[in-house]
């Protein structure tokens, strides 16, 4: 959490890895937080966590952040292993159109 370069207002979810870099799971951080102690993290995480392949084409990556209400989600390759991460941030530098980011001051001065 202290390395990730994403945006602490968009750090919802905690993306549980193996030793291996597989995807095991999910985790809300305010759940995280509010654990006994004692908890193991296994038996917190949430196995069905939606996930992106790398190769997703836009309108996937759209419908899935929507329907699950995301603001992040894993990317993982054919092994499970995460490889990113993508934000509903990256979603919306998408769709928005150039002069609207600008107008706005959005993602910078791009």
């Amino acid at each position: 959490m202290r390395q990730s370069p994403i945006s602490a207002d968009l750090i919802t979810s905690v993306f549980v890895m193996d030793t291996a870099r597989r995807l095991k799971g999910s985790l809300p951080l305010a759940e995280l937080i509010r654990a006994k102690p004692d908890a193991q993290l296994v038996e917190l995480v949430a196995r069905d966590t939606p996930r992106l392949v790398a190769d997703a084409e836009f309108e996937e990556v759209a419908r899935l952040m929507a329907d699950f209400n995301l603001t992040s989600a894993p990317v993982v390759d054919a092994e499970m292993r995460m490889i990113g991460v993508i934000t509903v941030d990256d979603v919306l530098e998408v769709m928005l159109p150039k002069g609207w980011q600008r107008r706005f001051g959005l993602f910078g001065d791009s």
